[in-house]
């Protein structure tokens, strides 16, 4: 039995700091074995344009502390999404755990993503760079699987629109996000795409 571990991660930007990381374990059946969702406190302010499309597309897809106060004269706080992490450090650390755990229970599971340049591949080496995590060949996420190559290889658009079951709603939720990722990978190697 294969199994996969699917990943998605939100983060203030494509190259900026990541914020929130979602994950399932499925097999090649589509079958979930488990799921992980880990964020810290964010806040974004209008007066940002990266901070503004993440307003409208993946705060409310979030749990969120609704905030509205001035920090500045021009700097308003819109809204702060909670986290069960205090730090990126305690988040980079508790993916990797998750990861390593996943990596005994289910021996040879690989690792997948969507597109994972730039945000996710980003993500990873924050984990390294960032953390007391010594990344060697022997425990890294290698072969890194990409859901927008397995897509393109099989003949389909390999960022297209594709339509999600209602376990990978809302939109841009990591976790839900990872579960559509894997689900469009499993139907494309299958053909039932």
């Amino acid at each position: 039995m294969k199994y996969y571990f699917s990943f998605d991660v939100e983060s203030r930007g494509i190259l900026g700091t990541p914020f929130a990381v979602g994950w399932v374990i499925v097999d090649e059946t589509g079958k979930e074995w488990g799921d992980g969702y880990l964020a810290v406190p964010a806040t974004f302010y209008h007066s940002d344009p990266t901070d503004q499309w993440l307003i409208e597309n993946v705060a409310p897809a979030l749990p969120v502390l609704p905030v509205k106060q001035f920090l500045s004269q021009n700097d308003e706080v819109f809204i702060g999404t909670t986290g069960n992490c205090e730090r990126s450090y305690h988040l980079y650390e508790r993916f990797w755990s998750a990861w390593e755990q996943a990596k005994k229970l289910y021996p040879g599971i690989l690792m997948v993503t969507d597109c994972q340049f730039p945000v996710e591949a980003e993500f990873l080496l924050r984990v390294h760079r960032d953390s007391e995590i010594n990344l060697t060949i022997e425990n890294a996420p290698y072969p890194l699987i990409d859901v927008a190559s397995v897509l393109f290889a099989h003949g389909h658009g390999p960022i297209a629109n594709y339509d999600r079951k209602e376990n990978g709603l809302p939109v841009h939720h990591p976790t839900n996000d990872a579960r559509q990722s894997v689900r469009i990978m499993l139907a494309a190697l299958k053909g039932d795409l």
